[in-house]
């Protein structure tokens, strides 16, 4: 995904572009990977449980190559997880009870989602689950 123009500013001619990359989230840690779109059809890497995706803008000017800080991140979407008010989970997992309601104590979150590979996590608006 590419971004062009060539906006005024102080007299300088700039060129913008943006790079998208995604995140993958693993019991492996994250990688980091550039990708043409926003497309949630792609592999995944080993263990992955989860991956979201940003932009990161450059802009030339006669003074060189200057990068934005990572901008327009998405939702996260979950691979094969569940999704549950805490109040299911903790009736579901009452040994969990204790870690579920921290998880969705963190800020707007309107659920906590089962990873596929046990962990907990806040799933908040524009986050989405595939189960394919």
């Amino acid at each position: 995904m590419v971004a062009t123009g060539t906006p005024q500013h102080g007299g300088l001619t700039m060129s913008n572009e943006c790079e998208t990359y995604v995140v993958f989230l693993s019991s492996d840690g994250q990688v980091r990977k550039r990708v043409k779109d926003r497309s949630i059809d792609l592999p995944l890497p080993e263990n992955t449980f989860a991956f979201f995706f940003y932009d990161i803008f450059f802009t030339m000017t006669n003074q060189g190559r200057q990068r934005s800080d990572p901008c327009n991140y998405s939702g996260t979407v979950y691979y094969k997880a569940s999704f549950s008010t805490p109040e299911d989970a903790k009736t579901l997992y009452p040994e969990d009870a204790t870690h579920i309601e921290s998880v969705f104590a963190r800020g707007a979150a309107i659920g906590v989602v089962r990873c596929r590979q046990g962990q907990w996590r806040a799933f908040f608006q524009g986050d989405m689950i595939i189960n394919e």
